[in-house]
C-alpha cells in the first residue's frame, strides 16, 4: 500500500472542523503537523479565503494529505459535514454582499441627498448637505421671462436647467446688468430661487469651494461623473463626492447670440458683485459678479473666452449680461 492510499491515524472529522472554523489561521494544517503551510495560511489569513476552499473540499473528498503524505479519511457520513460547510459558505457571502450594500447606502447617506417641490411649477428637485450648507443638486429650471434653454431647446433645460442672466436671476431691472445695484441686493437674496432658498453670495460659493479643498480639487470633486465632453484624449467628468453632480449647461450671450456648447462647461450666477482691482474693466463699471466656474481643461479659453489665456479664479467675476445656470441654496 503506497502512502498515496495509506490511511492516516489523524482524525478526520477533527481536522474538518478545525479547517471549517479555524482554518483561516491554519489551526488544521497545525493539527495535520504541516507547520511550513499552517504558518504560510495564517500569514496570508488562508490565501484570502482560497486555501480556506480548497482545503475543506480535499478533506471531504477524501484527498487532504498529514505531513508524511497519508490520506486523512472522515469517519461516518459527510453530510452533516457538508452542510455546515454550505451553510457557512452561504453567510460568508451573504455577510460580504450585505457589507457592500451598507457601503453602499453609507456613501448615499453621507452625501445627504434629499428632494423639495418647487410650488411655483411644481418641479421636484433634489438637494445635498454639504458641510454646513444645503444646495440644489441640480440646476435651476423654473421659466421666467428673460431665460432661456440653449438652442431654444426644451430637452436642454430638462437636462442643464434654464440660463439666466443677473438681472433676471436676481428679479432686479434689467439696468442692473450694466451698472451697481448694492443698494438692491439682500442678504440673503431669494432672486428667482424657490421660497426657502437663496442664490448664493460669494462668500457661500467660497464656502463650499473650500469644503471640496480649494480651487486644485472642486471641479473633480463637484462635476457629475457623467455629462462633461471628453478633452485631450481625457475624460471631462469628475468624481462627485458630495452630490453636487454640477452639470455643464454652457453659457450664452443674449446680445450676440452666441453660446458655450453644454458638454464643455458650466457657469452659475451668485449674488455678490465685482468691486476689486485688477479684475476687468467691465467689473469696475458694475458689470460683472462673482459666481462659479467650471470649465473642461481647455474650454475656458478656446470656447468662453476664445484665446484670451487668463487665470481662472474662483469664484470667477462672470459678465451679468451673459446668460448663466442657476444653483440656489437654502435659507
Amino acid at each position: 500500500m503506497t502512502k498515496e492510499t495509506e490511511e492516516s491515524n489523524l482524525n478526520g472529522n477533527t481536522i474538518f472542523y478545525l479547517s471549517l472554523f479555524l482554518g483561516w489561521f491554519g489551526i488544521d494544517r497545525f493539527y495535520a503537523k504541516k507547520i511550513g503551510s499552517g504558518f504560510l495560511k495564517l500569514l496570508t489569513l488562508s490565501g484570502f479565503g482560497i486555501w480556506w476552499f480548497i482545503d475543506i473540499i480535499l478533506i471531504l473528498s477524501g484527498k487532504f494529505k498529514d505531513s508524511s503524505g497519508k490520506v486523512v479519511k472522515m469517519r461516518g457520513s459527510k453530510v452533516v459535514p457538508a452542510i455546515c460547510f454550505v451553510l457557512l459558505l452561504g453567510f460568508l457571502c451573504l455577510s460580504v454582499l450585505q457589507e457592500n450594500g451598507k457601503e453602499n447606502v453609507t456613501a448615499e447617506e453621507e452625501k445627504k441627498i434629499s428632494s423639495f417641490t418647487d410650488s411655483r411649477d411644481g418641479k421636484t428637485y433634489k438637494a445635498v448637505e454639504i458641510g454646513t450648507q444645503t444646495w440644489m443638486a441640480e440646476n435651476l429650471n423654473y421659466e421666467v421671462k428673460g431665460s432661456i434653454c440653449y438652442n431654444d431647446d426644451p430637452a436642454y433645460c430638462e437636462k442643464y436647467g434654464r440660463l439666466y442672466d443677473w438681472a433676471t436671476a436676481m428679479k432686479l431691472p434689467v439696468k442692473c446688468n450694466s451698472g451697481y445695484c448694492t443698494k438692491q441686493v439682500e442678504n440673503p437674496h431669494r432672486g428667482i430661487c424657490p421660497e426657502g432658498w437663496h442664490l448664493p453670495n460669494r462668500e457661500e460659493w467660497q464656502t463650499l469651494v473650500d469644503f471640496a479643498g480649494g480651487k486644485e480639487y472642486v471641479r473633480k470633486k463637484l462635476k457629475a461623473k457623467t455629462g462633461w465632453n471628453n478633452y485631450e484624449g481625457q475624460t471631462g467628468n469628475g468624481t462627485d463626492n458630495y452630490g453636487f453632480a454640477a452639470l455643464p449647461g454652457g453659457a450664452g450671450c443674449k446680445d450676440y447670440k452666441q453660446y458655450c456648447i453644454p458638454g464643455d462647461i458650466g457657469i452659475w450666477l451668485g449674488t455678490t458683485e465685482s468691486i476689486c482691482e485688477g479684475c476687468s474693466k467691465d467689473a469696475v463699471q458694475g458689470k460683472d459678479a462673482f459666481g462659479l466656474l467650471l470649465p473642461n481643461k481647455n474650454a475656458y479659453k478656446t470656447v468662453f473666452y476664445k484665446d484670451i489665456s487668463i487665470s481662472v479664479k474662483i469664484p470667477q467675476a462672470i459678465m451679468k449680461v451673459s446668460l448663466y445656470s442657476v444653483r440656489c441654496v437654502k435659507d
